[in-house]
């Protein structure tokens, strides 16, 4: 397999249209707003910006803590016995 390193990758037209369209129709907030539904007379904009943002930075947050925090319990539970005769 020949590797193509990406500062030297030249792409043609039918693979940038193809990128430029899942970017503008299957985007994370388009995702998003099309799933939930808003209050009237909102605007997509500032709800995307003021609450789902917020949201799925502290559910990653939080996430990356129990991550955290499970793997220092594992790390100081282990451990390592030495016999000497």
């Amino acid at each position: 397999m020949k590797k193509i390193y990406y500062g030297k990758a030249v792409y043609d037209n039918r693979e940038i249209s193809a990128v430029l369209k899942v970017l503008k129709n299957d985007s994370l907030s388009l995702m998003c707003l099309q799933k939930l539904s808003l209050p009237e007379g909102s605007k997509a904009d500032d709800v995307w910006e003021r609450v789902i943002v917020p949201t799925i930075q502290m559910k990653y947050i939080n996430l990356k803590g129990n991550m955290n925090n499970d793997l220092k319990k594992i790390y100081l539970s282990m451990m390592c016995f030495v016999m000497i005769d």
